[in-house]
Formats: C-alpha cells, sequence, structure tokens
C-alpha cells in the first residue's frame, strides 16, 4: 500500500469514527428529552449502580438524587447521562452486547486503569 493509500484510509477511518459520534450525540440528545429521572431509570434496568451513574455524570450521589426528584441539573453533567444512556442503545441493538454495564466497568486494557465509564464520564 502506497502512503497516499494509508493516508486516504486513515482519513476515512477518522470521517467514520465523526459520523458515529455525531450520530450517537443525536441519539443522547433525543433520549435527554426523556428527563434525567427516567434516564437513571434505564440506566438502573440495565444494571447500572446510581454510584455508577454518578460518577459518569461528574456529580455526588446526594446530587444525582436531587436531580431524580425535580432538582434542576447542569447541561453538561446531565448530557453524560444521556450519552451513557445512548451507548448503551447503540451497544445493545448494533453491537448486541448483554452486559454493557460490565464491559463499561472493565479496564479498558491491562495497561490502562482506565474504564469505559471513566471515558463517558470526559464527552
Amino acid at each position: 500500500m502506497r502512503v497516499d493509500e494509508e493516508q486516504d484510509a486513515r482519513i476515512g477511518e477518522h470521517a467514520c469514527l465523526d459520523m458515529r459520534l455525531t450520530a450517537l450525540q443525536s441519539l443522547a440528545g433525543r433520549r435527554a428529552g426523556a428527563g434525567l429521572a427516567a434516564l437513571v431509570e434505564v440506566l438502573g434496568d440495565l444494571g447500572f449502580s446510581w454510584r455508577d451513574v454518578a460518577r459518569t455524570a461528574g456529580v455526588s450521589l446526594p446530587v444525582l438524587r436531587q436531580w431524580c426528584q425535580g432538582a434542576p441539573t447542569s447541561g453538561g453533567n446531565a448530557e453524560r447521562v444521556a450519552m451513557l444512556v445512548a451507548l448503551c442503545e447503540v451497544a445493545r441493538g448494533d453491537r448486541r452486547v448483554d452486559d454493557v454495564p460490565g464491559r463499561l466497568e472493565a479496564p479498558i486494557g491491562p495497561a490502562a486503569p482506565v474504564t469505559g465509564l471513566d471515558l463517558v464520564g470526559q464527552f
């Protein structure tokens, strides 16, 4: 493979990743309309603990409880919860991953102490 072909392939891969991320963000935006309490319930039904949801949102458990009782949320933190719901939906549907919480709670690699939940929390 020539250098130009390799570069074109890398550009194509990045474009594909960008499109997937855009689609995931769009899905998360639609899911956010359900409200935070409904999103937390969906995640709980999938097997996520409130602790994991709070960690992903970047808030404490008491703050998450307040949000679920109707307290106003901050945009970025609540969007992370919606992103987690969207990611689970894609993983369970397109990728056929049954245990999404288990996959996201595990380290992403043997040399990396970072989990999938940590990465979702960075969005």
